[in-house]
């Protein structure tokens, strides 16, 4: 069901269950913003993580550790790592 129909459906129900109605509708928006939150803060560690993994690479590769050492070190792929190379 759409919002606007729900809202329609709110208006016409008498006062006492259209506040039962927006209750449940307020509880299901904050429930889809906790939810929309919590991916976001998981996609900001996840970006974190490669970032770090990036960084040290990178530092490695300037020590002169091996390409493939710092695969084992990491977990990033051979590509990634060719490409802080370049």
């Amino acid at each position: 069901m759409e919002f606007r129909t729900v809202y329609e459906l709110a208006k016409e129900i008498s006062l006492e269950r259209s506040e039962v109605v927006m209750t449940i509708a307020e509880k299901l928006i904050t429930e889809g913003m906790e939810k929309g939150m919590e991916k976001g803060i998981e996609k900001g560690i996840e970006k974190g993580m490669e970032k770090g993994k990036l960084e040290v690479a990178e530092n490695l590769l300037r020590l002169g550790m091996g390409i493939d050492m710092i695969i084992k070190a990491t977990g990033l792929s051979e590509e990634e790592i060719r490409k802080i190379m370049n």
